[in-house]
């Protein structure tokens, strides 16, 4: 079986989307941000254009 975009995929926590979105305006590399939240690297690069959305 596969999963098409968006199908059982969880979405970030309000909570855990600006911890990420901090961390990035704080100047911390990408990879350091993955190990601090657990957040996929293609999530944290996503975060920027849903913020000014």
């Amino acid at each position: 079986m596969y999963l098409l975009a968006g199908e059982g995929v969880d979405r970030l926590s309000t909570e855990k989307h600006f911890q990420v979105a901090a961390a990035l305006v704080e100047g911390n590399s990408i990879n350091s941000i993955v190990r601090m939240t657990g957040v996929a690297k293609h999530t944290i690069l996503n975060i920027p254009e849903m913020v000014t959305k």
